[in-house]
């Protein structure tokens, strides 16, 4: 039996119930989503959801956007119409209609554009306000997130979404499980005693989980840290149910005060303790913005500059590393280089015209901090005390910047050795879901000894006195580009263009919930090998797209055994990376899931036995299937 397809092939003009489908926007492991066009011209989105897998999931979705259907509120996604598709023969995507919003989710848009306080209060109000009307009519959203609520374009108004894993009384039930769905980061206290305490009764989800998310994504808006770090999930745990967070005002200088408190008491362990509900919160921030003085316009992080260090880091930048191993990220867009330091080929702003408008951040809104390369003239000085956090996307570059540090000589005129790349080196930030503030301080360290990251074309410093490169240091960075160092540089090097890793992706909530129930541990891997190859394991050619790729004997279990097939997709970089959401077991049972392909040596992306063709790679057909909570 084969596996449905990750997402549906439509070209454009294609008719699909009165909507003429334009474009593809984006697709994850839960739905794909296409602009579509009405007769009368209005534009709105198709989001395809595969029938057979996520049939009890589309269900709720559709469900609950016709409950609030009749809101049509501002800052709630409003459901125009669902059906099927194909019409002509057996149906195999179930196809909702909604109102298209022009914009980016929450977080890339505080990423790239750096808002104030002013611009984030106003946001938050606008979540507030859109959850007091759904709570009104008794749902419940349960996923409350930055990823799931959009900022328009036009005017910076939040606007909440994606309503799939969300509750209301008397909706039929999905999984087995006594425990609700939601990303564990946001899950309140209430939910996590209640499982911690054992409870067999299924836990109800109510208003006050909704408001602590809120919290969680507000306290990183102001501080581009979360409020709690743990190192492991029962940790994390511990630290929601009984640690207190650092108030967003000490971790940056930068919030007002009100907006602290407020944040604060949406963190509140006891659900009483925090607003009595939304509306109130909306109020409460309504009150603030009234009273804001000039001080809530300064942008709340620092803007990249030239002289900024990245968070893949610098050469240059190794030793104010060292010294203030906690200074947090940037926000903001990057600068642009000067025209005449543009490679050969390259657009405006040294990129090339796709990657421009890649780049092109996020209009705003009122309230938001303006685009440019540096801080407004009345931005506030920073703290004695406490640093400004730095917002903006980290893009991948072409360049490699090899750096070594010597700090203790082992062998003078020793050959240089190519180590594992530091991801981080100034300064080493963890992913974002895992920093938050909570966290026990970082220490310094006490010595470097070679380190490898990715630098944007500014970060590169052109040396005096090049050295030639060893044969083994040319190979591993055949395909960098242009290659500097604190005391080592090499020539550009021609290649064959591969692509980069693709972005990170939550995994969704349907696929976390079923690995939940399928006692499938997070980072507890497995073999796989690609289908259609029989005997032992050998070096096989691979492209990129869809693939099929067995689990080894032993499997999860008797519901998920060896020799189940997962449905994943492939892009060829460096390594291949692969990404897998759906799994069907021998005896035909489907299920969503989120399972990554790491290397035999335990690192994302399975090593390529080619010189990095971008068409094809040859790999040994052995690697790790790992079950991950997020795609990185």
């Amino acid at each position: 039996m084969r596996l449905s397809p990750l997402s549906p092939s439509i070209a454009p003009g294609t008719v699909i119930g009165g909507y003429t489908v334009e474009r593809k926007l984006g697709a994850g492991g839960y739905g794909t989503v296409y602009l579509a066009r009405e007769h009368e011209g209005g534009l709105f989105a198709l989001k395809f959801l595969p029938v057979e897998e996520s049939g009890r999931w589309a269900e709720r979705e559709v469900s609950i956007l016709l409950r609030l259907q009749h809101l049509s509120h501002p800052h709630v996604v409003r459901l125009l119409s669902h059906t099927l598709w194909p019409v002509a023969e057996e149906p195999e995507f179930l196809v909702i209609v909604m109102e298209y919003v022009r914009g980016a989710p929450l977080d890339t848009w505080a990423r790239e554009v750096n808002p104030t306080a002013r611009a984030v209060a106003g946001v938050a109000r606008d979540v507030a306000g859109a959850l007091a009307a759904v709570h009104g009519e008794g749902v419940v959203h349960r996923d409350v997130k930055g990823s799931n609520v959009l900022v328009r374009a036009e005017d910076g108004r939040a606007v909440l979404a994606d309503f799939g894993v969300g509750g209301y009384p008397g909706a039929p039930g999905i999984t087995r499980h006594p425990f609700l769905p939601g990303t564990p980061e946001y899950r309140s206290p209430e939910a996590w005693r209640h499982r911690r305490d054992g409870a067999s009764i299924k836990y109800v989800a109510g208003p006050a989980d909704d408001l602590w998310a809120l919290g969680v994504t507000l306290y990183w808006l102001l501080t581009d840290r979360y409020p709690f770090e743990a190192p492991d999930d029962v940790s994390l745990v511990d630290a929601i149910l009984t640690r207190t967070p650092s108030a967003p005002r000490e971790v940056n200088p930068r919030v007002p005060e009100v907006l602290s408190r407020v944040c604060l008491r949406l963190l509140e362990k006891r659900p009483e303790a925090r607003f009595a509900d939304a509306g109130a919160l909306a109020t409460e921030l309504t009150e603030a913005l009234a009273g804001a003085d000039e001080a809530w316009d300064v942008p709340l992080c620092d803007f990249y500059s030239v002289h900024t260090a990245t968070t893949k880091g610098r050469a240059s930048d190794l030793l104010a590393w060292a010294e203030a191993p906690h200074q947090p990220p940037r926000r903001g867009p990057r600068p642009k280089r000067a025209a005449a330091e543009a490679p050969p080929g390259a657009g405006a702003g040294g990129v090339d015209g796709a990657e421009a408008r890649r780049q092109a951040p996020v209009p705003a809104g009122p309230g938001a901090a303006p685009i440019e390369d540096r801080a407004p003239s009345g931005a506030a000085p920073p703290h004695p005390r406490a640093p400004i956090p730095r917002r903006g996307r980290r893009v991948a570059a072409g360049l490699v910047l090899a750096v070594a540090v010597v700090v203790v000589v082992v062998g003078w005129g020793a050959p240089w050795q190519v180590s594992a790349p530091v991801q981080e080196v100034a300064p080493p930030h963890l992913p974002l879901e895992a920093d938050r503030a909570t966290a026990p301080p970082l220490s310094a360290a006490s010595s470097v000894a070679a380190a490898s990251s990715v630098a944007s074309p500014e970060d590169s410093a052109p040396m005096k006195k090049p050295q030639p490169p060893t044969a083994s240091l040319k190979k591993s960075l055949r395909n960098a580009g242009c290659v500097a160092g604190a005391s080592l540089a090499l020539a550009c090097t021609s290649g064959a263009q591969v692509r980069p890793p693709p972005d990170p992706e939550d995994c969704p909530q349907a696929a976390l919930t079923a690995m939940e129930e399928l006692d499938i541990d997070i980072g507890d891997d497995r073999i796989g090998t690609f289908t259609g190859y029989t005997g032992s394991p050998r070096v096989i050619t691979v492209h990129g797209g869809s693939g099929s790729i067995k689990l080894a004997t032993g499997g999860y279990g008797e519901q998920f055994p060896g020799g189940t097939v997962l449905s994943c997709r492939l892009t060829l970089g460096e390594r291949v990376f692969g990404r897998c959401h759906w799994a069907r077991t021998k005896a035909g049972k489907t299920w969503p899931v989120c399972f990554e392909l790491h290397g035999q040596d335990g690192k994302l992306g399975v090593v390529r036995k080619d010189d990095d063709n971008a068409d094809s790679a040859r790999i040994f057909n052995a690697f790790e299937v790992v079950p991950v909570r997020r795609f990185e």
